[in-house]
């Protein structure tokens, strides 16, 4: 699964993500973080939106949404 992220005329990204596909997504882009060298985790979807959280040598970014953490894959190299 490969998608870019792309900006809108605002300068923001749009969801590539639909509700039904964002397990597929999520597991997606964890094993492309893995391969960069980065662990992707999430909190637990039933206490709410969930929060994603790219990790590596003990630095740790939140980022709230797919959409983010598929821009912050591109940015450290990966998925472009």
């Amino acid at each position: 699964m490969h998608i870019a992220p792309t900006q809108d005329r605002d300068g923001e990204f749009p969801s590539a993500f639909k509700p039904a596909d964002t397990e597929k997504a999520f597991a997606t882009l964890a094993a492309q973080y893995a391969l960069k060298g980065h662990e992707l985790i999430r909190s637990n979807p039933a206490d709410g939106a969930a929060a994603y959280y790219a990790m590596r040598c003990g630095m740790v970014k939140a980022m709230p949404t797919l959409d983010a953490a598929l821009a912050f894959l591109v940015q450290i190299g990966g998925a472009a």
